[in-house]
C-alpha cells in the first residue's frame, strides 16, 4: 500500500516506500493538513511502481481531490504505460455520456470511460476506482458505478502510477490532491465507504483495511516482495 499525505513533501508514510517525484505548484490546505496542488501544464507527479496488469491485475487507488475548474477533460491519477496520450486506468474529469462534466474512470483498451458526480469548483471531494480484473468501479462520495474493463496495459513497457497532468497530453488537472492511497488488491465496497468516512487514519487502521503483500519497487524495478504484517499486505511505492 501507498499513503501520500502530502503535507509539505511527496513522502510515502509507508514504510520502506518510494516517494513521489515531478513537478507540483506546491503545497496549501488540504483535506487534512497539506495537499499537493497542480496549476496546470506539465504540473505532474510520478509515484514509481509497476501497476501493470501482469505484476497487479487487481488495484484500489483514490484521494481526495478539490478541482479549481470543473470542466474540460483532465486526468487526476492514471496508471500509465505510455503507449498513447490517453490512460487506460485512470481517475479523472470528463464529458463522459453528455450528460456534463464528472468524475470518470477509464475501462481499458478502447479507453472507454463512464463519470459519477459532478466536480463543485474548489470543493473537496472523495474519488477511488477499483479494477478487480473483469470490472471497474468508480466512487465519489459515497455514489458507485460499475462497468466492464478491458485493460490491456502494455506488458513490455513501463507502468507508473501518474497523478495531475501528463507530459503526453493537454488533460492537464487544474486543482489540489490530498491522501493518495494505493492498495493492490481490489477492496470491498465497505473497506472503500470505511475510509471516505475516516480520512487517512482509516487508510492505514489494520482491523479495517486488508494489505496486500509489500511490493518494494525501486524505480521501475522490483526490489523485492515481503509482508509488513499478519493478515495485513501492502503495496510500498
Amino acid at each position: 500500500m501507498g499513503l501520500f499525505n502530502f503535507d509539505g513533501n511527496n513522502t510515502n508514510t509507508v514504510a520502506g516506500g518510494s516517494n513521489g517525484f515531478g513537478s507540483t505548484a506546491g503545497y496549501s490546505g488540504g483535506f487534512e493538513g497539506q495537499a499537493t496542488n497542480f496549476a496546470g501544464p506539465f504540473d505532474f507527479m510520478y509515484i514509481p511502481i509497476d501497476l501493470g496488469t501482469s505484476n497487479t491485475p487487481s488495484v484500489t487507488f483514490g484521494g481526495w481531490t478539490r478541482a479549481s475548474n470543473a470542466t474540460g477533460n483532465q486526468d487526476i491519477f492514471a496508471i500509465d504505460d505510455f503507449d498513447s496520450t490517453t490512460p487506460e486506468r485512470s481517475i479523472g474529469i470528463r464529458n463522459s455520456d453528455g450528460n456534463g462534466w464528472q468524475y470518470s474512470a477509464t475501462t481499458g483498451t478502447g479507453n472507454q470511460s463512464f463519470g459519477v458526480g459532478g466536480p463543485v469548483e474548489d470543493d473537496w471531494s472523495f474519488v477511488a476506482a477499483r479494477y478487480d480484473g473483469s470490472n471497474v468501479t468508480l466512487f465519489v462520495d459515497g455514489s458507485s458505478f460499475s462497468m466492464f474493463d478491458n485493460t490491456a496495459i502494455n506488458p513490455n513497457r513501463p507502468v507508473m502510477l501518474r497523478v495531475g497532468g501528463s507530459p503526453l497530453s493537454n488533460d492537464q488537472f487544474v486543482g489540489s490532491v490530498d491522501n493518495l492511497f494505493v492498495f493492490d488488491e481490489a477492496l470491498s465496497d465497505q473497506q472503500i465507504e470505511h475510509i471516505w468516512l475516516g480520512g487517512s487514519t482509516a487508510i492505514m487502521a489494520p482491523s479495517a483495511i486488508p494489505e496486500p503483500s509489500c511490493l518494494a519497487l525501486g524505480l521501475l524495478t522490483v526490489a523485492g516482495l515481503g509482508l509488513r504484517r499478519k493478515r495485513r499486505k501492502a503495496l510500498c511505492v
